[in-house]
């Protein structure tokens, strides 16, 4: 019993041992977890520390940001500005005025254009534009009788023009400052022109003039014909004296009248459908579908091909002369046409009336344009194509 009693301590003793020595085992767990949770704790300040450095790079650009558009103004009163060089014209002619094109859409208050600042800024992509463009402008063209309003209108030449044009639905080009000014009612001319210079101007007669004005503003709305305008005008003078010439009822042609020297023209140069025109160059120009922005220089006449209501118009003009002008009719293919004969025209824009039943319906327009040479001439019109689609006809 003794002896058991013995082995079973000696047992016990060991076990004792035994977990006693595996304590050691516990307390590196322990340890293990402490170090775990110091690479935790270490992981975490790294991620704070690059969570600062990434803020401090953002708090940079935005700082950087800050000082761009400061930038921006300094690089456009340097003519840096960023613009769109037009294409050239005719026979690799570059128009004149066209070395700067700026989109509507790039316009900001207060930009400096040249000189003069753009204030009152009002932008609506593919529906408005209108602002003002304060400065002083000296403009040198003709002063005349707009027949469709009966006021007064001043249309300036090639002179007085800015470099820079705007580009308004990404087709219109607009003239800085305004190319043509309608000044009031006639009573408003008589603190700068003579009555006599009015009455003429009344009766049909174009006179060379000068104007200056102050702050030209514009209005364009997409679907109406807008406004243009100056707050001020300073003055206004008809230039017949600076040549010597008394005053005449034959000192300037009636609209219609034209000139048998296409190098005196009356015409405005212009650009049609990506084509630059200089009137001045050319004995006749024949502007199929387009209207020209010398309209109102310009006699009309119609024609018309059947007395339905619904009939659709199309037109051309011919700037100089064009005889035995005539217009065939044929409303499809093979069908018989009908002729209206117009004979000679002079600077007359031609509206033309006709019924277009088919897809095939169309009118043409033979002539004849007497150079050093017979030129024939014969193009046709539809209702189906665009403006742009029709070739001008230049003959010099």
């Amino acid at each position: 019993m003794k002896k058991t009693i013995l082995l079973i301590l000696v047992c016990l003793t060991f076990l004792i041992s035994g977990c006693s020595q595996g304590s050691p085992e516990v307390k590196t767990e322990e340890d293990i977890r402490a170090e775990v949770q110091a690479e935790l704790e270490a992981e975490e300040k790294l991620k704070e520390e690059l969570r600062a450095e990434i803020e401090a790079e953002m708090a940079d650009e935005a700082a950087l940001d800050a000082e761009a558009p400061e930038t921006a103004v300094t690089d456009s009163e340097a003519g840096d500005t960023p613009v769109t060089a037009p294409d050239a014209g005719p026979d690799n002619e570059k128009n004149p005025h066209d070395t700067a094109v700026i989109d509507a859409s790039s316009l900001t208050e207060g930009m400096d254009i040249e000189g003069h600042v753009l204030k009152d800024l009002k932008y609506i992509e593919n529906a408005e534009l209108s602002y003002v463009l304060e400065g002083e402008f000296e403009l040198e063209g003709v002063l005349y009788n707009d027949m469709l309003w009966d006021e007064p209108r001043f249309e300036a030449d090639e002179g007085g023009y800015l470099d820079t044009k705007i580009a308004f639905m990404g087709e219109t080009m607009i003239d800085l400052p305004s190319k043509y000014v309608y000044l009031g009612q006639y009573s408003d001319l008589t603190a700068y022109i003579s009555s006599d210079h009015i009455d003429r101007i009344k009766s049909g007669e174009v006179l060379p003039a000068r104007l200056v004005a102050r702050n030209n503003l514009l209005v364009l709305r997409d679907g109406t014909e807008g406004h243009a305008g100056y707050e001020t005008i300073v003055s206004l003078e008809i230039l017949e004296g600076d040549q010597g010439d008394e005053p005449s009822d034959s000192g300037a042609d009636e609209p219609g009248a034209g000139s048998d020297s296409q190098e005196e023209s009356r015409f405005a140069p212009e650009e049609l459908s990506g084509t630059w025109i200089d009137y001045s160059k050319y004995h006749t120009v024949i502007i199929p579908m387009s209207e020209s922005v010398n309209a109102p220089l310009l006699a009309k006449t119609t024609a018309s091909f059947s007395d339905n209501p619904e009939n659709i118009r199309v037109r051309f003009t011919v700037f100089g002369d064009m005889d035995d002008v005539r217009l065939s009719y044929s409303e499809s293919m093979g069908a018989e046409a009908e002729i209206i004969e117009l004979g000679t025209l002079h600077d007359c824009m031609v509206e033309v009336y006709a019924p277009f039943g088919t897809d095939f319906s169309t009118v043409k327009v033979e002539g004849l344009v007497n150079t050093m040479e017979e030129n024939r001439i014969d193009f046709n019109l539809d209702d189906l194509r665009d403006h742009s689609e029709y070739e001008i006809i230049m003959i010099k």
